[in-house]
């Protein structure tokens, strides 16, 4: 599945205004998550990121480190999309990875 940019910052402004009563309308005007919220810290990003994972059915692998640590709903949404296509990518190979068990043997 492809993910629009726009469905998905949607989708972040809507769980900011729910668990963390921000008006979607300035987090999609792209302020900076700090200024939207006064207590918006780290701690209030990593819940912003499982919320995320769980709204997507997905699993951050963790942002990119030589990546910037996003800032707002646009650079939240760009983040997203490249962890949502890493976690397919991951699940395609876990899913195409031959069974290592061995066969169970029948004996009589």
């Amino acid at each position: 599945m492809e993910l629009d940019k726009e469905d998905v910052r949607a989708r972040i402004a809507a769980l900011l205004q729910e668990h963390m009563d921000i008006d979607p309308a300035l987090a999609l005007q792209d302020t900076v998550f700090s200024e939207l919220h006064k207590d918006f810290d780290s701690l209030a990003l990593l819940e912003l990121q499982l919320l995320l994972e769980k709204e997507f059915d997905m699993e951050f692998d963790g942002f990119d480190r030589n990546a910037k640590i996003p800032t707002n709903v646009s650079e939240m949404a760009d983040a997203l999309m490249r962890e949502y296509e890493l976690y397919q990518l991951r699940q395609a190979k876990k899913n195409s990875a031959p069974n290592n068990q061995a066969p169970e043997s029948i004996t009589g």
